[in-house]
């Protein structure tokens, strides 16, 4: 049997120790995003009855302490957390988002498992979280469901993986927004 290809990650020690500490930056990287993805459910719902909401690289989840006020103590919740919480709150949200996050790292995906599974009313997700461990590749765009209306966020710290033809596979199909690290796209 071949061996699994390793995965494509640049190391460095502020990669290892990405989620040891929530900076203000992530903070409100988080908070946007949060904040975009209501008012974007909020809005399509009104057009469509269901949404994908894809995180190619959720990493773990969540980070150990608050840079930002250290009286707030681990686990801090990161990106996926607060999307699945939003998406939990929402009545609307939780009859009509699917979620899908991938992690490249094992124990990260452990984790965000873990995490996941400890949120209060997950179980009444219409559509369990799809967590899945690729390594990010122009393959993944076959998985993108094509005629719904999908939210991407691409925050590629410490990885690579997305390519032209990948963007361009979740931006051209019927319905596809984009949040990166760097800026936002919108193609609808």
């Amino acid at each position: 049997m071949a061996e699994k290809p390793r995965r494509r990650r640049l190391s460095s020690e502020a990669t290892e120790a990405f989620f040891t500490i929530r900076d203000p930056q992530n903070k409100h990287k988080t908070e946007i995003i949060e904040h975009f993805f209501k008012a974007y459910c909020s809005i399509i719902l009104t057009r469509t009855s269901e949404i994908d909401y894809i995180d190619l690289y959720a990493g773990r989840g969540f980070y150990d302490s608050c840079g930002v006020d250290p009286s707030i103590l681990g686990p801090v919740d990161a990106t996926p957390l607060r999307i699945l919480r939003a998406v939990i709150q929402n009545r609307n949200f939780s009859r009509c988002v699917t979620t899908w996050f991938n992690e490249a790292d094992a124990d990260y995906v452990r984790n965000l498992r873990a995490a996941v599974a400890g949120l209060d009313g997950i179980a009444a997700l219409a559509h369990a979280p799809r967590i899945t461990d690729f390594e990010v590749s122009d393959e993944m765009a076959a998985q993108f469901r094509p005629n719904v209306p999908t939210f991407f966020f691409f925050d590629p710290y410490g990885y690579v993986g997305i390519t032209q033809r990948l963007l361009r596979s979740a931006l051209t199909k019927s319905w596809g927004d984009a949040m990166s690290r760097y800026s936002s796209t919108t193609h609808a």
